[in-house]
């Protein structure tokens, strides 16, 4: 291992009018990195990211003050996303501490335990899996309590955040039901987790609110590889459940006549590289790049996302859909670990699944049921679990909007095999094309 005193040591034994001639040719528009895109819509493309730009990023971040010297930091992020070095950067500025993730799924909460983090920047996959591993251990019968328990933990946190009384028998139930429930959901990140950031992609505002009442207040935020991987966030002191938060310092974010959101900033991309087109394409002619996220602005700042502009579905009825939130909803489930919609001119929607392993196998290996999950993917028992989360997500939703039909695939989808990003994120397109066949069999 190389510690940064290290480092410094290095440096100061070179030659300084060597580093001053570097650093003198250097200009803030000078390419800093080049991000490729994650290719969730079509092929990647490198993003330009400038020296000005960067740094305006990490000014905003630094700005915020979200982690300081004595934090913390699991960084579950790779380094191919902006995020990470941006939070990289900004840790070592501060005098923060950094864990990386070891590279093992099955091995991060043992890491948290270890490394007890007091920030967590991260995707809402993590959040999304212990959130369903919370619930599946919610006895029969035992929901209403569950919920009563988390609309409490809201109420006395937040009303603890404003500097306000709660009455003594609200904190008499409140701390039974830290110690029964809470402080297990907190153990689970170490124990010490003061401020964590979702973001990448869209998270259930009942699992925001679910965190928060247990103490493991997550807060999300938005941003894209163009955007130096910020844009908006909500932030302790200011925060709203459902949105990605107000602009962060430098950005200017508003919505086009066509719901699309559009943001400036000197945090923005230069260009595409060696992608004038694309350049072109993005950009709007008074400097606004075009986002893709479909969105609104409320009256208070807080900016919504409602979709994706390319993810958009139209029905053979015509009818526009959009496949992201009944796919968040069932991955709320504690055995789904991947939906995909799928309605694109037909007349009805359909969708893949696949099982979260960790979850199915121990509980079928407990009812007698075969252990291998292909077998497990074509078990009527199995499909009727299924079937039943997809009742309770499209009783949320339109008629013309609820899944009528799914398909449990014999495997999960990963980043070895294209179909997830490094960040978790689905490449739809990737999917729709390996899984052509299975998605027209259900019509």
């Amino acid at each position: 291992a190389v510690s940064v005193d290290d480092i410094a040591a290095r440096g100061a034994v070179g030659d300084a009018a060597e580093l001053d001639r570097r650093a003198a040719a250097v200009g803030p528009d000078d390419a800093c990195l080049i991000i490729y895109t994650s290719g969730t819509t079509g092929r990647p493309k490198g993003v330009v990211l400038t020296n000005k730009g960067f740094a305006a990023g990490r000014r905003s971040a630094v700005e915020m003050e979200l982690f300081g010297r004595g934090d913390v930091i699991y960084l579950y992020l790779p380094l191919a996303h902006v995020f990470a070095q941006l939070i990289q950067a900004d840790s070592i500025e501060v005098g923060a501490t950094i864990a990386y993730w070891g590279g093992d799924t099955t091995k991060i909460v043992p890491e948290l335990g270890t490394v007890k983090p007091t920030v967590l920047p991260s995707v809402p996959r993590i959040f999304e899996k212990v959130y369903a591993m919370a619930m599946g251990m919610v006895p029969p019968g035992g929901e209403e309590q569950v919920a009563q328990a988390i609309a409490l933990g809201l109420k006395v946190r937040q009303a603890r955040r404003r500097g306000e009384e709660v009455s003594d028998v609200e904190a008499a139930a409140f701390d039974k039901a830290d110690g029964e429930m809470f402080a297990l959901v907190r153990g689970i990140f170490g124990g010490n987790v003061q401020l964590a950031i979702s973001g990448a992609a869209p998270i259930a505002p009942e699992i925001l609110e679910f965190f928060y009442a247990a103490g493991v207040p997550v807060f999300e935020g938005w941003g894209m590889t163009e955007t130096t991987s910020i844009g908006t966030l909500n932030l302790p002191d200011a925060f709203k459940f459902g949105t990605i938060g107000r602009p962060v310092a430098g950005a200017d974010v508003r919505i086009a006549d066509d719901g699309e959101i559009e943001m400036a900033g000197e945090m923005l991309l230069r260009e595409y590289w060696r992608n004038p087109d694309a350049t072109e394409e993005t950009m709007t002619a008074d400097g606004f790049l075009r986002t893709g996220d479909l969105g609104s602005i409320d009256d208070e700042g807080y900016v919504s996302i409602t979709g994706r502009k390319k993810d958009i579905i139209i029905t053979a009825g015509g009818k526009n859909l959009t496949p992201a939130n009944l796919e968040g909803d069932l991955r709320r489930s504690r055995w789904i670990s991947q939906a995909v919609m799928f309605a694109d001119r037909k007349p009805f929607p359909v969708a893949l699944i696949t099982l979260d392993a960790e979850e199915i196998v121990p509980w079928a290996k407990g009812e007698g049921l075969p252990t291998d999950i292909e077998e497990l993917a074509a078990h009527p028992r199995v499909e009727a679990l299924i079937q039943a989360d997809l009742d309770a997500a499209n009783a949320r939703y339109a008629q013309v909007e609820q899944v009528k039909k799914f398909k449990i695939l014999p495997r999960d989808f990963t980043i070895d095999s294209g179909e997830l990003t490094p960040s978790l994120k689905l490449k739809r397109n990737v999917v729709y094309d390996n899984y052509a066949d299975e998605f027209e069999g259900m019509y």
